[in-house]
C-alpha cells in the first residue's frame, strides 16, 4: 500500500503542477473559477476550489477517490501525509532566493 500512495501522490502532484497558472491546464483553472464566482459567491469558490486545484495536501481526498475509483481511508491519509511532505519541499523551494 505504501506503493500505491507513493504513486498517487505523485500523480496528484502533477495535477497540482498543471493547474498553476502558466501551466498546461492553468487557462482551464482560471476560467472554471471564474464560473464558480459568478455560481457560488468568492467565498464558496474557493472553498470548493481548495481540494480540487489550490491545495495540495486537500487535494488527497477528493483526487485519491478520482484515481482510484474506491474510498479507501488509511490510503488517503497515507497520501494526504506525502501530500503535505511534498508541499513543505516545493514552499522551501520557492522560497529560495527570494
Amino acid at each position: 500500500m505504501i506503493a500505491a500512495a507513493i504513486i498517487i501522490s505523485l500523480q496528484i502532484t502533477a495535477i497540482y503542477l498543471l493547474f498553476q497558472q502558466g501551466m498546461l491546464l492553468g487557462w482551464f483553472r482560471i476560467r472554471v473559477a471564474n464560473g464558480f464566482d459568478k455560481i457560488f459567491g468568492n467565498k464558496w469558490s474557493r472553498i470548493i476550489q481548495k481540494p480540487l486545484w489550490d491545495c495540495l495536501t486537500c487535494m488527497a481526498g477528493i483526487w485519491t477517490v478520482v484515481l482510484t475509483q474506491k474510498i479507501n481511508i488509511p490510503l488517503i491519509l497515507m497520501v494526504c501525509a506525502l501530500n503535505a511532505i511534498i508541499d513543505k519541499i516545493l514552499s522551501y523551494e520557492g522560497s529560495i532566493g527570494g
